[in-house]
């Protein structure tokens, strides 16, 4: 059963990396699940969930540009962002910084951060359209 119906969005190219995602997510969460960057861009002002789980490396936009993208448009720049990478998070500093991002995981993820993860963003997001 949906927590209070919070709605998340998960947004990663990889099939495996989704299904993993959901898994670990479903029973706590709605799921709102786009393969896409560019899907995001039109899904999120759409949806307005209340945390966006955005991997980092993927084709067209990559996570960096669509967190520009949702930091920037005004219907979404109060959803908190959670990058996700196989990417050593020591390399990633400087760009996850101006990202706007509220935190960093990285792959593999377990259930228990993830979970912490998106407990803290939401907790530090003011709520939207406030």
């Amino acid at each position: 059963m949906a927590r209070n119906k919070t709605k998340i969005m998960i947004v990663d190219d990889e099939s495996t990396s989704r299904m993993l995602l959901t898994r670990m997510l479903h029973k706590h969460y709605n799921l709102i699940v786009v393969a896409k960057s560019e899907d995001c861009l039109y899904e999120a002002p759409q949806h307005l969930p209340d945390v966006i789980l955005i991997d980092i490396i993927m084709p067209a936009l990559d996570g960096y540009q669509v967190c520009k993208w949702l930091k920037d448009n005004e219907a979404t720049r109060q959803i908190p962002l959670v990058l996700i990478s196989s990417l050593d998070p020591i390399n990633q500093q400087q760009d996850y910084a101006k990202s706007g991002a509220v935190a960093f995981l990285e792959k593999p993820i377990t259930k228990d951060v993830l979970l912490s993860t998106i407990n803290t963003a939401m907790a530090s997001s003011a709520p939207i359209g406030q």
